[in-house]
């Protein structure tokens, strides 16, 4: 059965239900679709906090054409489908249908990494928590226009979505994983991996505490 989130609606979910359908009576085997639908740039904000994704599902996100500027180029096209609000329904099939075939064909590749220095991961800890520690000094100003240029960020909305969605989404579904400028990867959501140095632990504990409700920020511990 399909999935989708607190953003979409009846007419989404329903679209998807039948390409879910269609594409299982097609190929004779259980297909599972989860769909997410953002008609607003605060719709993605608020799924961003907190970003849930099914395990065996395939992924399909639609909403308005800058919901979609924000998410391109961060997520993996290979996991994760993006779709305009627009789109016809026999032409988002076709594409779950390509990609459904071509399941079997995936190759692993290494992904080339976005690398963070420590005192950017110390500023973006502090961003997304609202308290940025002197939000309007040069050296702060010219910290997160670096993080804007390597994560891909156009303002601080996109900044604050792509941030959050490095940090609580699996590798599997990042077109680049974040990682700290030493090499290691960024903590995503799940604890700090064993072997590594004092130092990295500080520094990934940086990115993995979660905010809090108030300020609606909100993550949560578990990955997805």
């Amino acid at each position: 059965m399909t999935g989708t989130s607190v953003c979409s609606n009846a007419f989404f979910q329903l679209g998807l239900e039948a390409i879910q359908q269609a594409l299982s009576d097609h190929l004779g085997k259980q297909i599972r679709l989860q769909g997410f639908y953002f008609p607003t740039m605060q719709a993605l904000l608020a799924w961003s906090m907190n970003p849930r994704l099914a395990k065996g599902c395939m992924i399909v996100i639609a909403g308005s054409n800058p919901v979609l500027s924000v998410l391109s180029g961060l997520v993996d096209p290979k996991r994760i489908l993006l779709s305009d609000a627009g789109e016809s329904r026999q032409a988002l099939m076709e594409k779950l249908y390509i990609k459904a075939r071509c399941a079997h064909l995936k190759v692993p590749v290494k992904k080339e990494a976005i690398y963070l220095t420590r005192r950017e991961v110390i500023y973006m800890r502090a961003f997304i928590q609202g308290k940025p520690h002197q939000s309007h000094s040069k050296r702060d100003s010219g910290i997160r226009l670096a993080v804007m240029k390597k994560i891909g960020a156009t303002g601080p909305v996109s900044l604050l979505i792509r941030f959050r969605l490095l940090r609580g989404l699996k590798s599997d579904y990042l077109l680049k994983p974040a990682r700290l400028a030493h090499g290691q990867a960024v903590e995503q959501r799940g604890g700090i991996p064993q072997n590594i140095t004092p130092t990295a632990q500080r520094d990934r504990r940086c990115l993995g505490q979660p905010e809090t409700q108030q300020d609606i920020l909100l993550c949560g511990q578990k990955r997805y």
